[in-house]
C-alpha cells in the first residue's frame, strides 16, 4: 500500500480512481477498515460458539470524516493491524478452524 501511493500528493490522492468511485485517499483508509472488521471477526470466531458475522456499510464508512485524514493514519493502523492479526492467525490451531461463524439472521455452517 505505502509503495502504491507513495509520492502522491494531495491532489492525486483526492481524485476518484474511477469515474463515481472513491478518491485514492478513500481507498487507503478502507483497507484498514476492512481488516480490523476481519481482524474483529476472527476474535468473535474464536471466541464464541456461532458468532455472528455483523456487516458495516463500506460506502457510509468512506464518506465519514476520517476518510479525509492523512493517509499516514490508515498506513500505521494497518501495518499494526496486520501485526496482531498476523499473531492471531499464527497462534490458531488446526482444530479451531471447526468452528462456524454465520451471517445475521442465518444458523447454516459454512465450510
Amino acid at each position: 500500500m505505502r509503495a502504491a501511493v507513495k509520492g502522491l500528493n494531495d491532489a492525486h490522492l483526492d481524485t476518484p480512481y474511477r469515474e463515481g468511485g472513491w478518491t485514492v485517499r478513500q481507498v487507503v483508509h478502507h483497507v484498514p477498515d476492512s481488516h480490523l472488521n476481519a481482524y474483529v471477526r476472527l476474535k468473535l470466531a474464536l471466541t464464541e460458539n456461532k458468532p455472528t458475522i455483523k456487516p458495516y456499510n463500506e460506502a457510509a464508512w468512506a464518506e465519514l470524516a476520517d476518510s479525509t485524514a492523512p493517509i499516514e493514519v490508515s498506513q500505521t493502523l494497518l501495518d499494526s493491524v496486520h501485526t496482531r492479526w498476523d499473531r492471531l492467525w499464527r497462534s490458531i490451531e488446526a482444530r479451531t478452524f471447526c468452528k462456524s461463524p454465520h451471517p445475521p439472521g442465518t444458523w447454516r455452517a459454512y465450510r
